[in-house]
């Protein structure tokens, strides 16, 4: 546990510097949703660090800090679906989900503890809502922050917001044309990933991860075929794990996806 308060502690001290944008760089900007949520305790203060530190010892070590990362009730209800989305894509809690080795455990894990994931869950638009905002997300603001810290930052925000992404509650609100049309911006996005290798990690897995519960969700039978002969492939996609290059192999399913 102690280990844990030591990781949380540096990685929240390093969230703290925000990040500084080079002026010498072409990114287009996020969606900004006016009523999105400013979270009032921020990761590595001294009140979060105090709710880590509370924790050591604890039954459930980590019940002090999800306390912080909650919306009222009724700011979550008068809030737009946009502006619902922008609030969890910044909660600090997703952070959460590297403590799993198992993308999905660590995924499921945090987001039941996250009112305003629950909320989300509920608008019968949050999938279309999804993909829009994913479409405006651009790797190429990579290239303008000035840090190690600051990128290795970027990349991690992407691949918790890959996460959020891969559950099956916003995938199943899509329309095939839909996922196809997510799919289309999620390979795209991927292709600008490649090219800044040294800051996009895991997060060039995650994005492959979306383009494999694209394909589960909308039964894309060539894929749940490769899944039924390769058992690699087959863990991958249930875990989030890998335990192969199967880069190639799901972009090729996925163009013929996008195809059919």
């Amino acid at each position: 546990m102690n280990k844990l308060f030591y990781f949380l502690s540096l990685f929240s001290i390093t969230l703290l510097g925000g990040c500084k944008k080079n002026k010498q760089c072409n990114c287009n900007n996020l969606i900004v949703a006016p009523d999105k949520y400013i979270y009032p305790v921020k990761s590595g203060s001294a009140e979060w660090n105090a709710a880590i530190a509370w924790g050591i010892g604890q039954p459930y070590p980590l019940d002090s800090v999800y306390k912080l990362c909650q919306i009222s009730n009724s700011k979550l209800q008068a809030m737009s679906t946009v502006g619902l989305i922008h609030s969890l894509r910044d909660n600090p809690c997703l952070f959460n989900m590297l403590l799993r080795n198992n993308k999905f455990f660590g995924r499921n894990e945090v987001l039941t503890r996250l009112n305003v994931s629950s909320t989300l869950n509920m608008r019968n638009d949050a999938g279309v809502h999804v993909v829009n905002f994913y479409e405006t997300q651009d790797p190429n603001c990579s290239a303008c922050l000035n840090t190690e810290n600051e990128k290795g930052n970027f990349a991690t925000n992407w691949y918790l917001f890959d996460m959020v992404c891969t559950q099956d509650s916003i995938l199943n609100q899509l329309d095939k044309g839909t996922k196809i049309r997510f799919a289309k911006i999620v390979i795209d996005k991927f292709k600008f990933q490649l090219n800044y290798p040294n800051t996009f990690g895991s997060s060039k897995t995650s994005s492959i991860l979306i383009l494999s519960q694209i394909m589960i969700r909308a039964n894309f039978q060539p894929y749940m075929d490769a899944l039924q002969t390769n058992s690699n492939l087959k863990s991958f996609a249930s875990t989030g794990v890998l335990t192969g290059d199967f880069y190639n192999l799901i972009l090729d399913l996925t163009n013929q996806f996008i195809n059919s």
